[in-house]
């Protein structure tokens, strides 16, 4: 029983780490459209800011 369980945790951390890679990857092609979109909501903030002032 025991094998069993760290069998099915180790397929878990594996899953785990496929998911994280996936994820690392998708933000790194991503970075530019991520960090465009940053700046546009930061300067919406800061529009709505200097609006309500």
């Amino acid at each position: 029983m025991e094998h069993f369980d760290s069998q099915i945790s180790q397929s878990h951390m594996i899953s785990i780490q496929h998911v994280l890679h996936k994820f690392r990857f998708f933000s790194y092609s991503n970075e530019a459209y991520i960090h465009s979109n940053l700046i546009f909501v930061f300067a919406l903030f800061l529009f709505n800011l200097i609006k309500s002032l």
